[in-house]
Parts: structure tokens; C-alpha cells; sequence
């Protein structure tokens, strides 16, 4: 600007011809030097953030970066033909399903649900939600060269001809093993095939020196053409690479350099350096080789050159390019020897002009303060002078004034120039004439009283009646320029300043040193007699809509009106006063050191704290833009609009740098850009681009989910819900794209009992002892000290926890019947020993009963025979008859006592027996008893006795059990069953069945007489089935047990 403005002063006094030409021939000049301006701010612009890719102890050197199918993280391979998928933190090794690496890579693709993967003459589809690697069928015998995902087709390249099939083909064979149908493509290429590049919605085909396009997609109303589009006779080195620019023209990277398409049938050279990669972006095309990354003007093809830098934090990382890629997004990924680089797409809101000495950057090391003239020039204080910029941040003058310059005012026609060396003024009417010249040190001093000769000022501030106020640490001053008089306003108003919340219910406070002459303090300041120094300095100088001025220092803020001081009331723990601005509603914004506090009555203030996040800032300087607060902080810029309550951040990796803003020092300009000055320069924000919701933003990536034991899968895609069994430990690893180091990650679990949003510490999530059913996990980037969410698309994963086996219905209805049926088992079983211990106990009481009635009937019959003899005696008085008789009823009485039931006797009346000429025993009771039972004979031994009392024994103990036998006998008494059954024959004269069949009979007949149930006499009795009873009941006494029964019932 100050070239131009110098020609046209130069020209103006020569002939009309001569003017003409070099008018002509500067305006080329200056369409030329705009271009390349244009490019060097491009360059100026550019913030290229590193991503170190280490992983534990290896290091990766990548050659080819593609986007995930999610848009989210990066699939690059690496020069060992070795597959990862980066999440902005870490690259993770691509694994199968066997957990061992994905090698020997050539070439891979993406489509939404499969990562397409080249391996040897192998077309390999890995699956991203199981892991799995699955062949495809070639279609032929020949070398694939290269595969690519384009319009929902898979392409395979071979040297002879290209291959398409669908997508849809492929999935219903990875399905159900249906057969593919490939689509042959015959080639007439010129030179041997290179590869295929999906660039800008087109499919290109490369061959070492030519480059064709597919100009349709594989359809039967379509049919395929490639159609030559750079091909000889042009000559070409062998292509490496390609890129269209935003105008649609080709560039080629070449083996011996870059070329660019300049129409049908014509390429121009740009570079001669041998190109890696290529890529285009809006910044222009970029340009990737051994010796560095170039960037070239699309317009005028101008290469620039960006080199490596080690202690710039704005370079890239290392000069030897291996990989470029464009995202979705429109930002650039760079990958060299030292990592991978990051220009993001909204990098294009900020603009730098950074500290150096070319004509194009800031000749100083740190900015002081900056104005904003009427013009839109914008002047800087620096430690070496003054700097003038254009509107569009172009430095054209340079003041040189021996010193550093602290801060500047303005009043429209001079700069007032705060520095050590006292109080300077340049006169910006000089500024025009002096165009011609880049540095000038045509500025004056102000002449001062003595006493004030040479101080040092640290702020200043014209005010609307023309004079000058500055300050020296505590002190106050002003200058009226008009008449020469400098007033010291000393520093006792610190203490003396009334505080009070309104103007209202101020004491008349004069300001006792506006009538103090110079002359007379002066001496009192030079000897150090004056007001003593306070601990507090002043730090800000302004000057609101209504001429009231404000002081802020160290501790406190004042305001000065009408000749009164306030002192505004605040909390002491704010610090000090940083910067003042004033919005379009006279709302005065006030910066401290640990806050922000708001004044909306500045004829009454009242300051209020004013917080849009949870933890403390410290903001370096503020702005508001309309509603909009801006506030630039070390950790980078907050904006916040009560419109949507919510405050936004903008960190690295998002156009900024760490700490990039450190002073106090910003202004909004006419043309609404904020400018801030950093540490690497002046910064230049376009507020309106910066906040385009488009614009990129950080997303959380689910990078790893591991159920159980073993990863069940790499979560590009959340589509599908991730399935895992109840009782897994579900272990969910994540990553953040870009990654920004004070972000963390905020997650919410909805569906469960808690749906709260928390604060994940770390980027490693853990659930254990989820319930069955469904859930979904949303995920977001949040500010790490303030907990507030960003403004970005959630991430979702939805989660579905199986029930266990035992939670089905057909296992719990075949559990409710096996448990039914156990209950009825252990009912019918406790029945069974109840019905049991019931029929024993009856037994015992019947045995007892019959024993009873034995020994009654036994007792009865010795009674009848005594009778008899006494009566025998009386009659024939033959004492030798009784021993007989004792003999007889002896007989009598085993045969009723062994053989008669107390129920057979009673009906027949056996109480009163007779004798007859066949049997020794009473004729009734001889008729109730079985004829066939034998008596026991006299001269039969004890022992054998004694045996049968004891089988007698066994039979009433056991003839209940139905088992009970010849065998259980012989056991129970130890011998064997013919002998057993040859004994009791000789003891009982009856067989050993016999005499417990008519035993058994026998209880059955004394029971059936007590009213008992036919069917627990029956099992009383050792019979298992009572219809078995009653049919040998009925066989044996010619009537049923019923029957029987009722005879003693009635």
C-alpha cells in the first residue's frame, strides 16, 4: 500500500503518454503482487497442529490415509504394509477376529460396512463390526494392481482390463455365499496401469503417462466408458499422484515434478521436485515431496514452499512428506517422518501476521496495545516503535522511536505515544506524506515541566475535550495539548475515593490537586515528600459513551464524573482490572484477573459477577460483538450469547495455538473482525466464519468394544445395537477426532437407572452388572474444567444386554414344571411314608389287639376247662381225671390260642364249650377254628419250640410287607429256604405260605370287623393292590371284604 501510494505521488507530475504506461504497467505489477500475497497469506494463515503417532515403542511412517465410513478417525497404512485405525489419539492395530495383525497390505478402501483390503494377488473384506476377513472370489487369473469403493461398487484393476461389482452383490455373498457377478472392463491404456483415484465425485484411472476417467456408473441403460483425458502424444513421467482444483483442472504428480492441465491437450510444469501426494483444499493445491510441502496458488500457480520448523509451534513436524489427505470436512491430514499434521477447514477464519523482519511480517517481538483509525489502518505499539497495517493486515510503515512505545491514543489527527521517555505524539497528516517511505522517525516530544521530564508513562487515553490522560504506576495526570498545562491528580484519591452504590448518595468529593500548581508539588515530588506510594497500580484508562472516565489499577475500579471518585464495590478476590469495553446497549464489560463482571448502569454502577462456566477464568482480554461476549484466554477463546445460554470454546487443535493469546491487547474492527494480539503476532478472528455451524468440531470415536474376555468389535459403524451377554464386563475404549487436550468426554446412559450426564475421567469406559435389555450410550466432547458440552453431534452406541439362559420363557416354563412336579413328587412321597407309618402303626395296635384277645380267649378256655373238672369231680369224685384233662385242654388251648380269633369266637358264642367224641376241645370253639391248623404235640422238644415262637414273631412283624416271603425269612433267621420250609412243616404242620397267607387273612377278617377301609386293610395286610385283596378274600370265605364288613355294622 505504501508502494502504490508513493508511485502515484511520483507519476503525478509527468507527460500524459508516459503516465499512461506506467500506469499499465504498475497495475500488472500490482495484480501480480497481489497474487502472490495472496498465496504468502495463505501460508501466514496456516496452523498446522502435530499428532505424534507413537504407540508404546514403535513408530509409524504412513504412506496412505483414507476416512473411516463414519467420518470419524483415520484407516492408514504404513510403509510395512501394516493396517491402523487412528481416533485422534492412538493408531490401533487392525486385528481379525483371531486377534492376530492385518499384514502385507497394498491398497485398501472403505465402504459403509467393510474395510476392502488388497493383500498379494488376495481381495480381502474385513467386516468393522465382527472382525472378520472373508476372501473374494477373483474373476480372474491376472495381478490385481489396485481396488477402490466408488458410487456403491467395488472396482479391481488388473494390467489388462478392470473389474466391477456391486456392493449389494458382495454383501449377499459375504451373507448367504451367493455367487458375484462381475462386470469386465477392457482397457486401451497407454503404458502400464498405476492405480485408481476417487478425486471430487470421479473415478480416475493412471497409467505411467496418462490419466483417464470412468465417465459412467456400471448399469444396463449406462454402459461403461473410459475415456482418455491426459494421453499422448503428450508426454508424461510416470504419475504418482492426482488432484482437481476448485476450478475442475488436473494436477499431476509426477516422478519428475508437478504439472497442472492447461486445456484439452496441454500440461505446464509447476514444480520439479519428484511429487508423493497430492491434495486440493480451498487454501489451494498442496503438494507433498522429499524435500517438503509446497502449497500452490490455483490462480497464479505460484509455489510456496513451508518448511519445518523446530520451535515454531505453527510448522510442520518434519520436511519429508509421505501422505496427504483431504477429509470430509475440507481440513488436511499430513502425514512425514515426524508424525502426522492437521490444518483444519476452520483455519481459515484466523488470520496472522507474525513477528519477523521480511516486509510482510511485524518488525518487533511483542505488541503493547493497538488502534483502529477512521480509515481502518490499524496502528501497533511495539517494543521497537510503531507499526502501521492496512485494513487487511498489510504492514506498510514502520516509526521508529527509540524505545518502546506502551500504549497509543488517538484523537483523529495525531497518535499519542505513551513510552519510557516520556509523552510523544506522531501526526498521522505525516503518516500520508511519508507514504513513500517504509520507516520514518518523524514523531515529537512533548516538552513537560521539569519535574516531569523524560518519566516514564505506562497508559494513556484522549478523552472528548481534547486533553491527554496518563499514568505513571499510581500516579494520575493530565495535558491539555491546547494550553501546555500538565495537572497532577497524585495518587490520595486512591484512599479518599467514596464508596457508595449509586451517584445519588455521593459526598461532595473536589478533587483538592486540581488547584494545585505544578510548581508548587514539584519540588515535594522530586525530593520523594509527596503523597506516599500506594500498593496499588493503574493498569486501565477509559473513557465511556458519556465522557465519564475509568480507572482500573491492581485492586479496585474507579469512576470519575463531574469532579467526584467512585470506587465501584466488588469482591476482593477478583484482582486486578485488565481491560474495559463498552457495548452498543452502554452495558460497561470490565476484564479482571479472575473474572468478569458487568455494569448495566454506568450513571449507577453496580457491578455483578458474570459467569458462563463453572470453573474460574482469566481472561486476558474482551470483546462483544452485538450480544455476543468474546473473551480470550492463555487456553484459548470463549464466546457466550444469551440467546443460546450456552458458551462455546475455541482451542487448539481448531485455528489456534496453545497460549497463543497473552496480553490484554484487542479491538474489534470496522469490518467486524476481532484482532488479538499473541504471541506469534497480531491474530485476526472472523467471528461470523468461525462460528458456521459447518464448521469442524471434535467427535468422540468408540474405537474398541470388549465383552468378556475377547474384543467382540471395532465400532466405526453404530448402526447395529453391540450385543453381549449378561454378566460381561463391557469395556469401551475411546477417542477423540481431533484430539484436544482439554477435553475430556461426558457420557449418559440412558435406560438406566441413572441418566445423568457424568464426566468420564480418562477415554475408557467400564459397565459391569448391567440388567438385560437395551440401552443407549451417547457420548460428547466436554470442556474438562468447566463440564459443559460442546456444541457437536452426540455419538450413540446402542447396547443390548442378553438375559441369561435361565431368563428365557421356555426355560422358565420347563423350571416351573420340573418344579411342580418335584413338589407333587415330595407331596405324594411325605404321603407315602405318612400313609406307611400310618399302616404300621396300625399293625402294631392290631397285633397288640390280637395278642390281647389271645391270651382273653386262652385265659376263657382254662376258666371252662377248671369248670368242667370241678364239676367231673363233684360228680365222680375222681382226683385222676384232672391231670387228663390238664392234657386235653392244654391241646385245646394251643389250638385257640394259635389258630381262633377272638372275632370268630364271639360269633359263634364259644363262651360255654362242649365236648364231643372227635376232638379233646370245646365243639364250638372247635368249629370256629381251621380244621387243617395241627395241634402242637407234647413230646415235641424246647428248642423247637422256642423256634416257632420266634418265626410265629417274625410273620407278626413282617406279613404287612407284600415282599415279605420264604426269602426275607430264611435271611432274617439264617438258614435256607428248603430248610426253613422243611422245619416249619414239621413245626406247624402247614407250609410256610400257607400259614402267612391265612395269618395275613386272619388280620384282614379282625380288621375288616373294626370298620377299617378295604383299601387300607389291604395294604395293612401285605396286599399291594386292594382289588388283588378282595378277589382272593372272596376266593377263600365265598364273600367280598365288604360284605364281610357289614355283617358287624349291623
Amino acid at each position: 500500500m505504501s508502494l502504490s501510494r508513493a508511485v502515484y505521488k511520483g507519476i503525478a507530475g509527468i507527460g500524459l503518454q508516459s503516465r499512461l504506461l506506467v500506469t499499465v504497467f504498475w497495475g500488472f505489477f500490482l495484480l501480480y503482487s497481489s497474487w502472490v500475497n495472496a498465496a504468502h497469506k495463505a501460508i501466514d494463515q496456516a496452523a498446522f497442529y502435530t499428532f505424534p503417532l507413537h504407540n508404546h515403542t514403535n513408530q509409524f511412517s504412513i504412506v496412505e490415509m483414507i476416512d473411516s465410513p463414519s467420518g470419524a478417525g483415520l484407516f492408514m497404512r504404513d510403509a510395512k504394509s501394516k493396517v491402523y485405525f487412528y481416533d485422534g489419539r492412538r493408531a490401533h492395530s487392525l486385528r481379525d477376529n483371531q486377534g492376530q495383525r492385518v499384514r502385507q497390505v497394498k491398497a485398501l478402501s472403505a465402504s459403509e460396512q467393510y474395510l476392502w483390503l488388497l493383500q498379494s494377488n488376495r481381495v480381502v473384506a474385513y467386516s468393522l463390526a465382527d472382525r472378520q476377513l472373508v476372501d473374494i472370489p477373483l474373476p480372474t487369473e491376472d495381478a490385481v494392481v489396485d481396488l477402490a469403493v466408488f458410487k456403491h461398487h467395488l472396482w479391481l484393476l488388473t494390467a489388462k482390463g478392470m473389474w466391477v461389482v456391486s456392493l449389494a452383490d458382495t454383501e449377499r455373498y459375504l451373507t448367504y455365499a451367493e455367487p458375484l457377478s462381475f462386470t469386465s472392463i477392457p482397457l486401451l491404456t497407454h503404458g502400464d496401469v498405476t492405480g485408481l483415484i476417487v478425486e471430487s465425485d470421479h473415478l480416475w484411472l493412471t497409467t505411467h503417462n496418462a490419466v483417464h476417467q470412468v465417465l459412467a456408473s456400471p448399469s444396463a441403460h449406462h454402459p461403461l466408458k473410459i475415456a482418455p483425458v491426459i494421453a499422448p502424444p503428450l508426454v508424461l513421467p510416470r504419475v504418482t499422484s492426482m488432484a482437481l482444483d476448485q476450478a475442475g483442472r488436473i494436477w499431476l504428480g509426477t516422478e519428475k515434478g508437478l504439472f497442472v492441465q492447461q486445456g484439452a491437450e496441454a500440461v505446464q510444469q509447476v514444480l520439479s521436485h519428484p511429487v508423493i501426494a497430492l491434495s486440493s483444499t480451498q487454501q489451494g493445491v498442496w503438494v507433498g515431496t522429499q524435500q517438503g510441502l509446497f502449497v500452490v496458488d490455483e490462480g497464479t500457480e505460484y509455489a510456496r514452499r513451508i518448511q519445518a520448523k523446530r520451535y515454531d509451534p505453527l510448522s510442520i513436524s518434519d520436511d519429508r512428506i509421505e501422505a496427504l489427505h483431504r477429509d470430509q470436512s475440507g481440513s488436511l491430514w499430513i502425514a512425514n517422518q515426524g508424525g502426522i499434521n492437521f490444518l483444519p477447514q476452520i483455519g481459515r477464519a484466523y488470520q496472522r501476521v507474525r513477528f519477523g523482519l521480511s516486509a510482510q511480517t511485524i518488525s518487533a517481538k511483542w505488541i503493547n496495545d493497538m488502534v483502529e483509525l477512521e480509515n481502518g489502518d490499524i496502528w501497533l505499539a511495539t517494543d521497537q516503535g510503531l507499526v502501521a497495517l492496512t485494513p487487511d493486515l498489510e504492514p506498510f510503515q514502520r516509526v521508529v522511536t527509540h524505545g518502546e512505545v506502551n500504549q497509543i491514543a488517538s484523537d483523529g489527527k495525531h497518535l499519542w505515544l505513551a513510552t519510557e521517555f516520556g509523552l510523544k505524539r506522531y501526526d498521522l497528516n505525516k503518516a500520508e506524506s511519508d507514504a513513500g517511505s517504509s520507516v520514518t522517525n518523524d514523531y515529537q516530544k512533548i516538552a513537560l515541566p521539569s519535574w516531569f521530564e523524560n518519566a516514564g508513562i505506562r497508559h494513556i487515553l484522549t478523552d472528548r475535550y481534547g486533553s491527554v490522560w496518563f499514568a505513571k504506576q499510581s500516579m494520575l495526570y493530565r495535558y491539555w495539548p491546547s494550553s501546555g498545562e500538565l495537572v497532577l491528580l497524585g495518587q490520595h484519591w486512591l484512599r479518599n475515593a467514596i464508596a457508595a452504590p449509586t451517584m445519588d448518595n455521593l459526598l461532595e468529593h473536589k478533587l483538592a490537586s486540581a488547584t494545585i500548581s505544578p510548581r508548587t508539588i514539584a519540588p515535594a515530588v522530586k525530593q520523594g515528600q509527596g503523597d506516599t506510594a500506594l500498593d496499588e497500580s493503574i493498569q486501565v484508562l477509559f473513557e465511556d459513551h458519556q465522557g465519564q472516565i475509568w480507572i482500573g489499577t491492581s485492586r479496585y475500579l474507579y469512576v470519575m464524573a463531574k469532579q467526584q471518585i467512585l470506587k465501584v464495590p466488588m469482591a476482593d478476590d477478583l484482582g486486578g482490572v485488565r481491560r474495559l469495553y463498552q457495548d452498543h446497549q452502554q452495558q460497561l464489560w470490565v476484564a479482571m484477573d479472575n473474572g468478569v463482571i458487568l455494569i448495566k448502569d454506568v450513571l449507577a454502577p453496580q457491578a455483578t459477577f458474570f459467569s458462563y462456566r463453572s470453573t474460574p477464568v482469566h481472561p486476558s482480554c474482551l470483546l462483544v460483538d452485538g450480544e455476543r461476549l468474546w473473551v480470550a484466554a492463555q487456553q484459548g477463546l470463549g464466546t457466550y450469547s444469551p440467546q443460546d445460554n450456552s458458551p462455546r470454546y475455541f482451542t487448539p487443535p481448531f485455528g489456534m495455538i496453545a497460549n497463543e493469546i497473552d496480553s490484554a491487547v484487542c479491538l474489534q474492527a470496522q469490518n467486524g473482525k476481532l484482532l488479538f494480539s499473541g504471541r506469534e503476532g497480531v491474530l485476526s478472528v472472523d467471528n461470523q466464519q468461525l462460528l458456521a455451524p459447518s464448521n469442524y468440531a471434535s467427535q468422540v470415536i468408540v474405537s474398541e468394544i470388549i465383552a468378556g474376555e475377547h474384543t467382540k468389535m471395532r465400532a466405526h459403524q453404530l448402526q447395529q445395537p453391540f450385543i453381549f451377554n449378561y454378566g460381561d464386563i463391557l469395556h469401551i475404549k475411546l477417542g477423540l477426532f481431533p484430539f484436544v487436550d482439554d477435553t475430556s468426554i461426558a457420557f449418559r446412559l440412558i435406560g438406566s437407572d441413572d441418566q445423568e450426564w457424568h464426566q468420564l475421567d480418562g477415554y475408557e469406559l467400564f459397565f459391569d452388572g448391567l440388567a438385560p435389555g437395551q440401552y443407549q450410550l451417547e457420548l460428547l466432547p466436554s470442556d474438562r474444567e468447566s463440564e459443559h458440552h460442546f456444541h457437536t453431534e452426540a455419538t450413540v452406541l446402542m447396547l443390548e444386554v442378553l438375559p441369561p439362559w435361565y431368563y428365557s420363557l421356555k426355560v422358565l416354563l420347563i423350571s416351573g414344571l420340573l418344579v411342580a412336579l418335584l413338589v407333587g413328587v415330595i407331596y405324594r412321597w411325605r404321603a407315602y411314608v405318612a400313609e406307611k407309618q400310618n399302616v404300621a402303626l396300625k399293625q402294631a395296635i392290631f397285633r397288640k389287639t390280637a395278642r390281647i384277645e389271645q391270651q382273653k380267649l386262652h385265659l376263657s378256655s382254662r376258666i371252662h376247662v377248671l369248670q368242667h373238672q370241678v364239676q367231673q369231680y363233684e360228680q365222680n369224685s375222681e382226683v385222676n381225671l384232672i391231670p387228663e384233662q390238664r392234657s386235653m385242654t392244654s391241646s385245646c388251648e394251643v389250638a385257640s390260642s394259635e389258630s381262633c380269633t377272638v372275632h370268630d369266637c364271639k360269633s359263634q358264642k364259644c363262651l360255654e364249650p362242649s365236648r364231643d367224641n372227635n376232638s379233646n376241645c370245646p365243639t364250638d370253639c372247635a368249629s370256629c377254628c381251621p380244621s387243617s391248623y395241627p395241634e402242637v404235640k407234647p413230646e415235641q422238644s424246647a428248642e423247637l419250640s422256642l423256634w416257632g415262637e420266634q418265626v410265629k414273631g417274625l410273620i407278626e412283624a413282617h406279613f404287612h410287607n407284600p415282599n415279605f416271603g420264604t426269602a426275607v425269612a430264611s435271611q432274617a433267621l439264617y438258614i435256607s429256604e428248603r430248610s426253613l420250609q422243611r422245619k416249619f412243616k414239621s413245626e406247624f404242620g402247614v407250609a410256610f405260605k400257607e400259614y402267612v397267607n391265612q395269618f395275613r387273612f386272619t388280620q384282614a377278617k379282625l380288621m375288616l370287623a373294626q370298620g377299617d377301609r378295604v383299601s387300607d386293610v389291604a395294604m395293612a395286610c401285605g396286599f399291594n393292590e386292594p382289588s388283588y385283596f378282595s378277589y382272593r378274600f372272596k376266593q377263600k370265605f365265598a364273600m367280598t371284604p365288604s360284605q364281610y364288613a357289614a355283617q358287624f355294622t349291623d
